[in-house]
């Protein structure tokens, strides 16, 4: 049976891949991905603890690219990432608003940062 992902074909992968806590205990996991077909773009999962220097991991894998307030172009498309497993409309906690509010204008996105905060009347 053919393989379904091709080795030009992008995966996105969205973190939490590895009950790793030190990059050298996750990289048997990680070359396990790396056989698999395709270029993989990596999301920051909330239990990947394991994931520290974004040059040091982006400098494994040819086929791997970790994605850590920033983006992997893909033709027309760029692909974002940063920490998002808060949901602004269900929190007050000061620091959850601050965190979300610097990493979306990291990734140059103002207009979603006002429309969030006049949602909380900040």
């Amino acid at each position: 049976m053919a393989a379904k992902i091709k080795e030009d074909d992008v995966v996105l992968i969205a973190g939490d891949i590895s009950w790793a806590m030190k990059l050298e205990e996750a990289y048997k996991d990680l070359e396990f991905i790396h056989s698999l077909n395709g270029k993989k773009v990596f999301i920051k999962g909330n239990h990947d603890y394991w994931w520290s220097s974004i040059t040091k991991i982006n400098s494994l894998f040819d086929d791997m690219y970790f994605i850590q307030n920033t983006h992997y172009a893909y033709n027309d498309y760029g692909i974002c990432g940063t920490r998002g497993w808060i949901n602004l409309e269900n929190t007050d906690d000061e620091h959850d608003i601050k965190v979300h509010k610097e990493n979306f204008l990291d990734l140059g996105c103002p207009l979603i940062v006002h429309e969030v905060l006049d949602m909380k009347n900040l």
